[in-house]
């Protein structure tokens, strides 16, 4: 349980770590593109400044809404392993219980066996 429990807490860390990393490459790629245009254009017209701003939120918007769904993904996995695991517990404990059945019952032979 805790070794699973902290296992799936570590992918969740690593899944966030990653969208956040992908996520600001987006941005700073989308920034530097911006400031090559305007170098190459010293002075762009106001309207074309606002379609290229307009551009770069667009991809950050586009960006968050991925970092959006990889998130709902990790928390689903996280769900999912975390169910996984308490049906094998359940497995677990059913076995269990099936083995001091039968070690009852293999004992309640013997002890019949024994009387003369």
């Amino acid at each position: 349980g805790r070794k699973c429990e902290g296992r799936t807490r570590n992918a969740t860390k690593v899944v966030i770590a990653a969208v956040a990393v992908a996520v600001g490459t987006a941005v700073r790629r989308a920034w530097n593109k911006m400031r090559k245009k305007r170098r190459e254009e010293e002075e762009m017209p106001l309207h074309v400044q606002v379609e290229e701003l307009r551009k770069v939120n667009e991809e950050i918007a586009e960006g968050y809404h991925r970092l959006w769904r990889l998130w709902l993904d990790a928390v689903e996995a996280k769900h999912t392993a975390e169910m996984e695991s308490k049906r094998w517990m359940r497995k677990l404990k059913d076995t269990q219980d099936e083995m001091f059945a039968l070690r009852r019952e293999m004992e309640h032979i013997r002890g019949r066996m024994e009387v003369p």
